[in-house]
């Protein structure tokens, strides 16, 4: 069952006016994790379609990034380059108060019942110009 769904759209010019700013090492600390950074090769249309995954993500929670930092969103690729989130602390903690049986028992002992599972399918496009993504969480 589809809980939330998120799409985002930014400009490249963006993320690469930030990047390049005297913020830029505040600007990347914020937004992404170490591993994100070291995958990116420095590419702007890495960051900007992380970026704009990690604001889908915030849509589809339908809470925007309020009790949660970017940082804690991480977007990885797996060995064929599709996109998947990985989630940490309060994200994580937002993800599974939407769901009712993390409500009733608690996500922890959900999760060592292995019950409950949530999954997050995203999809990240780029063009010269911008970077979209679209995200859907799934029970």
């Amino acid at each position: 069952m589809i809980i939330g769904m998120g799409v985002d759209i930014i400009e490249n010019a963006r993320i690469k006016a930030a990047i390049k700013s005297s913020f830029s090492g505040r600007f990347i600390k914020k937004l992404f994790t170490e591993r994100e950074v070291h995958l990116s090769n420095n590419k702007v249309s890495f960051f900007s379609g992380n970026f704009a995954a990690k604001e889908a993500f915030a849509k589809s929670l339908g809470t925007g990034f309020r009790g949660f930092m970017p940082y804690e969103v991480e977007v990885l690729r797996d060995n064929i380059g599709k996109p998947y989130i990985k989630l940490y602390g309060r994200a994580l903690e937002k993800l599974y108060g939407l769901n009712d049986c993390f409500k009733q028992i608690g996500m922890k002992k959900c999760i060592n019942q292995g019950i409950c599972f949530n999954n997050i399918q995203v999809s990240i496009t780029n063009t010269k110009d911008y970077a979209c993504a679209f995200v859907i969480i799934e029970i």
